[in-house]
């Protein structure tokens, strides 16, 4: 019996001789985390971005036409927008949902200055609703499991001792 209470108290001492040393190991962190980009289709005229809100569709402004890449002008868009608060160091984030042409699901129509297709663009600077199309893959996936290395160094640990005492 003395025996028996010996092999069981040098058992647990082992486990936790092991469990100390694996809970200090590090694992990734996710405080202030930006996740990685989502596949996202943004209406002509936005981008997908990345940002504390997750993947979304941005327009990012413009003043002049020498703000704009080659083959675009700076027009204002008409959009489906909507005012985010994403946390971090950001602030409001205004998203584009999708295209005023048949109202908004999300968001209000509103005019957005931003850089567009040339041949997409009114002789007076702004862009039909028509021209700005719309197709939306959009989700923000949540935060990824964090495994525990830890939990795998005791759950290897309570194999191996449970195999040695049936031994």
């Amino acid at each position: 019996m003395r025996l028996a209470a010996t092999s069981f108290a040098l058992l647990a001492l082992s486990l936790l001789a092991l469990s100390i040393p694996a809970l200090s190991l590090p694992s990734p962190a996710a405080a202030d985390a930006i996740g990685p980009e989502e596949p996202l289709s943004c209406p002509r005229g936005s981008q997908a971005e990345t940002n504390h809100c997750g993947t979304i569709c941005v327009a990012p402004p413009c003043t002049t036409d020498a703000d704009c890449e080659s083959g675009e002008r700076c027009a204002v868009v008409p959009f489906c927008v909507e005012q985010l608060t994403c946390g971090g160091w950001g602030g409001q984030v205004t998203s584009v949902t999708g295209s005023c042409e048949g109202g908004c699901a999300e968001g209000a129509c509103g005019e957005v200055r931003t850089c567009f297709d040339a041949d997409g663009v009114n002789p007076d600077g702004t862009v039909p609703p028509e021209n700005v199309t719309y197709g939306c893959g959009c989700r923000v996936g949540g935060a990824p499991a964090r495994g525990g290395v830890a939990a795998l160094a005791i759950a290897l640990a309570l194999i191996a001792a449970r195999r040695r005492r049936r031994s």
